[in-house]
């Protein structure tokens, strides 16, 4: 699933440095990102001129080596502000600080910068955005190079199958192996200064596995005599070598068994404890007695049997007497009926029980000293508190006085039964639920409280929590935006914890009404915005609604607008000025009149005109484009007036514009025309 991720990332990766190579140049146009709240990440977006750059402290690191990736960021070649937000894509890899494939960085003179790791070779696609401009480079994660490790030529043995035979001999035995180079050789060394004897290798032999004959072996006096397997290949050459392998155990056809310990020594009285019996001459069949009462027999091989214990009460010889404490076990070779015992070997204990906790609840911090009373509790145990393991402090067959653990998420933590588990013969008791109390952190106090733009606000945390292993990795945001923070490692769950916030320099503030010299104006107003504490490890986040007010950089005047002022050029197209040229009847002939706004470029208002009319006796032959103009403050517009007579002779109209400047609400132009057949 994780591959197919990176897949449907790489190809819309691919996708976008597609669309950036299509459609930019080296200084696109960055229009300003809407990031909620009416700001921009990191203050002001760059327009135009920005330039990003790219770089990797190693381009060839090995597989599981940080990366340093550096993101320089300039704006007409100047660094952009100190807290402008970049954010980082990779194709391979996670960034350390959130441990996944994005994040977002702030600069620190012009330069952001970020951790890269990849746990697999391969090349890592990194593209830096800037809103909409942005910038890649690759780095190369390789595999460590190892030397290569010389193929051993020397025999092994890994197993002997069977490994213990009957001494009469001609018992097949296969040696599993490696390296078994032809010819072979086999002997059976029984030490003791007695000389090896050799065995006959049955053809067909590989390289890993080979078949020998037994020979016939005197076990004097004993009833069992070990060997020594040797193996011998490139017999007879000067690349002569060989391997030993583990005993293998001549046995007299009757056996004497003996015990020497089981594992586990005890289990409940209800018995079903799959317990081993330990020694040798184990002879199938055999049958296994705890106590009285024969028990179920799993396995049998020749230095161990495994069996399953009978019920305690079923184990006195007087029955149906509750029996806990020790037993005797004995194992019977049926075909020899040799037996042996192993005195008090097995114990019985009450089955595991548990009838009562103190306390019920607790922090979800952990830390809660928890009694848990009970019967059958044979140290070691292990308890599970709410599925959250617990440390065993002290351990009786009655009481276990344990301590709780941290829950992975304390803001909301489990709610389960305590469970007990005899380490020794995997016994269970489950008893009452025990609920953890939830510990979710609280923002106390922001302060300054307003702060100015860029400034560092100091924000108290109560209860922050920490994650299982002890330590938390703490964010914060504002308005949806991460802030440099410090410390951003916390190891005290409790707190109150004081955190140092930056705010970011450049902010996009909102426009509030004001007045200068009792005229109404406008100038920028302070920011109101969210505050998100988040700790990472354990997920548990607050929020202080509304909870920062930043006021705006000063200085802050309050500008007044100017109302339009409209004039036209030129005033009149009739004598004494220069009228429409003479034009013959039915053609055109146009000229320009230009409308202007000659309030201050800084402060004025648009110049509206909404309506633009010829009326007069021979209004029909004066035609105007555009009807409606809005010009800015200081600048001009241009109106196209076409003269197309109908009849010989002067021709005459008025052109009358009607706009929003109060003092020339309405401005009148004298049109005239001569026609010519």
């Amino acid at each position: 699933m994780k591959m197919f991720r990176q897949q449907k990332f790489l190809f819309a990766l691919l996708a976008v440095l597609a669309l950036f190579a299509g459609c930019k140049g080296e200084s696109p146009t960055a229009p300003p990102l809407n990031n909620g709240g009416g700001s921009t990440p990191g203050g002001s977006t760059p327009t135009t001129g920005t330039v990003i750059a790219v770089s990797f402290s190693n381009t060839s690191p090995v597989v599981g080596s940080p990366v340093t990736v550096s993101v320089s960021v300039t704006q007409n070649g100047a660094a952009v502000p100190n807290g402008t937000a970049v954010e980082l894509a990779s194709s391979l890899g996670t960034f350390t600080d959130n441990g996944a494939a994005t994040t977002i960085r702030t600069t620190t003179n012009g330069v952001a910068t970020a951790v890269l790791n990849s746990g697999a070779p391969g090349t890592a696609t990194v593209v830096a955005t800037i809103n909409n401009v942005a910038k890649s480079g690759t780095v190369t994660f390789r595999a460590e190079q190892t030397t290569p490790v010389p193929t051993p030529t020397n025999p092994t043995i890994t197993a002997i199958t069977p490994s213990f035979g009957s001494p009469n001999g001609g018992q097949t035995v296969t040696i599993t192996g490696t390296n078994f180079t032809a010819p072979v050789r086999v002997f059976f060394d029984y030490g003791n200064n007695i000389a090896p004897v050799e065995a006959f290798v049955l053809p067909g032999g590989t390289s890993t596995q080979i078949q020998v004959l037994t020979p016939q072996t005197n076990l004097g006096a004993g009833q069992t005599k070990q060997a020594t397997i040797i193996v011998i290949t490139s017999a007879g050459s000067s690349s002569e070598q060989r391997a030993t392998s583990q005993p293998f155990t001549f046995a007299a056809e009757q056996l004497t068994p003996s015990l020497t310990t089981v594992s586990p020594a005890s289990g409940p009285i209800n018995g079903g404890t799959r317990t081993t019996i330990f020694g040798e001459a184990f002879q199938a069949p055999v049958q296994v007695f705890f106590g009285s009462q024969e028990a179920q027999v799993i396995n049998v091989q020749f230095n161990q049997v495994v069996v399953l214990s009978p019920a305690g009460r079923d184990t006195s010889p007087n029955g149906g007497t509750t029996v806990t404490g020790p037993v005797d076990i004995r194992v019977i070779n049926v075909a020899s009926n040799k037996s042996a015992s192993l005195v008090g070997a097995f114990r019985y204990t009450p089955k595991s029980q548990i009838t009562a906790i103190t306390p019920g609840r607790g922090t979800a911090f952990g830390g809660t000293d928890v009694t848990i009373d009970g019967t059958g509790f044979d140290d070691p145990v292990t308890v599970s508190i709410a599925g959250i393991p617990a440390t065993v402090l002290r351990v009786s067959g009655t009481q276990i006085l344990a301590r709780t653990g941290r829950t992975p998420v304390p803001c909301s933590p489990p709610s389960a039964a305590i469970v007990v588990t005899n380490v020794e013969n995997g016994d269970q008791g489950t008893g009452p639920v025990f609920t953890y109390n939830p510990e979710k952190p609280i923002i106390v106090s922001v302060s300054p409280n307003p702060v100015g733009a860029g400034g560092t606000l100091s924000v108290v945390v109560d209860r922050p929590g920490v994650g299982v292993e002890g330590t938390g990795v703490i964010r914060f945001t504002l308005g949806g935006r991460v802030l440099p923070s410090a410390p951003t490692t916390i190891t005290d769950p409790l707190g109150p914890t004081t955190f140092s916030v930056t705010v970011p320099s450049n902010l996009t503030f909102p426009d509030i009404s004001c007045t200068s010299g009792n005229v109404t104006g406008t100038q920028k107003g302070p920011l109101i915005q969210d505050l998100t504490f988040l700790n990472v490890t354990t997920s548990c986040t607050d929020v202080a609604t509304g909870g920062v007010t930043i006021n705006p950089p000063g200085p802050n005047p309050c500008v007044v607008s100017v109302p339009p002022v409209a004039a036209v050029s030129p005033t009149s197209f009739c004598p004494p000025s220069t009228p429409f040229p003479a034009t013959t009847v039915s053609t055109s002939t146009a000229n320009l009149l230009t409308v202007s706004n000659t309030a201050p470029a800084a402060n004025g208002q648009n110049l509206i005109v909404s309506s633009i009319t010829v009326t007069g006796a021979n209004a029909g032959d004066f035609s105007v484009t555009p009807t409606t103009l809005s010009v800015p403050a200081g600048q001009s517009a241009p109106v196209t007036i076409t003269f197309t007579p109908s009849a010989p002779g002067t021709r005459t109209a008025t052109l009358t514009l009607f706009t929003n400047d109060t003092t020339h609400s309405s401005i009148s132009v004298c049109l005239q025309g001569t026609g010519t057949p």
